[in-house]
């Protein structure tokens, strides 16, 4: 497997390096949901910033888009605040998963910020700032 879950104290950071699958992808996303720090998550950085290539398919793209969505709005942990998810990586590398990520989210109406970043440190002090309330 390329991929390792970092746990930090308010969110995960998803360490995705060499290859990464479509199995890497739902793998990583089903290990995240089962455990029960999850619940307690304001963001997500998934860094594939070591990654060589993704090979992961449109549509397991578009339903880990849709289990975020579902999750973060779902959870009563989550429901009055907005959360950010953070990609890390060269554009090149990630444009795809970027346009199709952010078309689910559209789509479904999804309260949560999405940034993009080319490095850890960046991402992590966007993650970390205080998500603003709902209105």
């Amino acid at each position: 497997m390329a991929f390792e879950l970092i746990w930090q104290a308010k969110g995960v950071i998803f360490l995705y390096s060499g290859v990464v699958t479509t199995e890497d992808a739902l793998v990583s996303n089903e290990i995240y949901y089962g455990d029960p720090r999850a619940d307690d998550t304001e963001y997500q950085i998934v860094d594939f910033s070591r990654a060589l290539q993704i090979s992961v398919e449109a549509d397991d793209i578009d339903t880990i888009a849709a289990m975020d969505t579902v999750h973060f709005s779902t959870n009563i942990n989550h429901k009055y605040h907005i959360r950010k998810i953070a990609f890390i990586g060269e554009e090149a590398l990630i444009k795809q998963i970027r346009q199709l990520y952010q078309s689910v989210l559209t789509d479904l109406g999804a309260n949560l910020q999405v940034g993009f970043f080319r490095n850890l440190q960046h991402a992590q002090k966007w993650a970390s700032e205080r998500p603003k309330s709902i209105p």
